[in-house]
């Protein structure tokens, strides 16, 4: 590995300088360091393993959306509390709910930013194994009192709750899918209560903006923020 970098380096100092050269590097160093610090210290302290991008499961899958659905990848501590931090909300009054909650390390997010109901919504069973696995260590481990729950369940069959909702979206799936997760939404906002959408990675930002029932708060390359107005007369 070591002299493959070496030799790559080489290259670019060849092909494009010292400048180029040196910004790959420190871009290089950056990426190890933020996985190093966001996904094996984080798996290592809880005793968990939710750092490993995952796709073949998604062959395996009954789904008429299936074309739709995206691989699982890691969220981000950094990235979920910035999200979060848009937001005017006791955790503590709001269900947290995670859709495509793969491995389940965002529940584990959710705990620490103090909700104390969350839901993890997962259409792979191998995956809602792994997130169950992974809840049970770091439960023992931090002695969480959060009420967690784990669905294995095709999105397009979903019922929102009632309550004061958070819903989360690491980019699981795009397309007819979306839109008709969207639909779920807005049909059950009636007004009296509060849902807000974190949606990390925006692929589909433009299916929320076409939709004035769906007001956002930030949207950026990285992530947006909105909430679930009512648009009934």
């Amino acid at each position: 590995m070591a002299r493959s970098f070496y030799t790559r380096l080489q290259r670019q100092l060849q092909q494009k300088g010292l400048r180029h050269a040196l910004a790959s590097l420190y871009q290089r160093v950056q990426y190890r360091y933020r996985y190093l610090r966001d996904d094996v210290l984080f798996d290592k302290r809880y005793g968990v393993e939710t750092r490993r991008i995952e796709s073949v499961y998604l062959s395996q899958q009954q789904s008429d959306y299936l074309d739709s659905a995206e691989f699982y990848e890691p969220s981000r501590w950094r990235h979920f509390s910035r999200m979060l931090a848009h937001l005017p909300i006791q955790p503590a009054d709001f269900h947290f709910i995670d859709i495509g909650a793969g491995k389940g390390r965002v529940l584990m997010f959710a705990d620490r930013a103090g909700f104390r109901q969350i839901t993890g919504v997962e259409l792979a069973s191998q995956l809602v194994e792994t997130a169950r696995s992974n809840l049970q260590r770091y439960q023992r481990k931090t002695r969480s009192t959060a009420e967690f729950a784990l669905r294995c369940e095709d999105v397009a069959h979903f019922h929102v709750p009632a309550g004061n909702l958070l819903i989360y979206l690491y980019n699981p799936f795009r397309g007819e899918l979306m839109q008709l997760f969207l639909d779920k939404l807005q049909q059950a906002q009636q007004g009296g209560r509060l849902i807000y959408v974190l949606y990390r990675n925006p692929a589909c930002a433009d299916l929320f903006a076409a939709r004035p029932g769906l007001q956002c708060r930030v949207l950026n390359r990285d992530y947006g923020v909105y909430q679930v107005i009512s648009t009934r007369q």
